[in-house]
């Protein structure tokens, strides 16, 4: 069973500088949601707090407050993708000019940091885990910084097509036999 393909490309210097951008926006898209994460955790932890003490004054005495306090809810990988998604023409025209799942992965993966962060918290509070200990750390989702050497990007299998007989260079023109791999502005 194939699970996934590694392919090498051969870039040519407009390739390499779309690849650098599909890259950038990648990573600023992803920055955008931790930067916007950080301030909304803080803000949830504040309404967490005072959600705490109205459901303790509310068990206290539940005729005198007839409002049940409603639990606060931390916004999803979802809500910031549609908020940024919102924002994006008119203060982020630059995400335009690469692939759409440039931007739209990050927020994915942004939300799988989160999830995993969570689920290593309620792990280390089950296990009772030592501070200083290496196993199961728990650590909030990190900036991604500018790096030369890796950078990734995904593109959907809606935007790759299979083309037989369709040569990406002249040198390869006569081989109508061979299947070539036709990804969107990348020739």
């Amino acid at each position: 069973m194939i699970v996934g393909q590694v392919i090498e490309l051969k870039a040519n210097n407009k390739f390499f500088t779309y690849c650098r951008k599909a890259f950038g926006v990648r990573r600023f898209s992803y920055n955008w949601a931790v930067a916007k994460f950080k301030k909304d955790y803080v803000a949830h932890c504040a309404a967490m707090d005072r959600y705490t003490r109205e459901l303790a004054e509310y068990k206290k005495s539940p005729l005198q407050s007839t409002v049940v306090p409603v639990k606060p809810k931390l916004p999803s990988w979802q809500d910031y993708k549609k908020e940024f998604n919102a924002i994006r023409l008119e203060k982020y025209p630059f995400t335009y000019e690469v692939i759409k799942y440039a931007s739209q992965q990050a927020f994915v993966n942004f939300g799988r940091a989160v999830s995993d962060y969570f689920e290593n918290v309620k792990k280390r509070k089950k296990s009772k885990v030592k501070t200083n200990s290496k196993k199961r750390k728990a650590f909030f989702p990190k900036f991604k910084k500018k790096s030369y050497q890796h950078g990734s990007f995904y593109i959907g299998g809606d935007q790759v097509k299979i083309v037989t007989g369709k040569a990406c260079s002249k040198k390869l023109e006569n081989h109508s036999t061979k299947q070539y791999m036709n990804i969107p502005n990348f020739g």
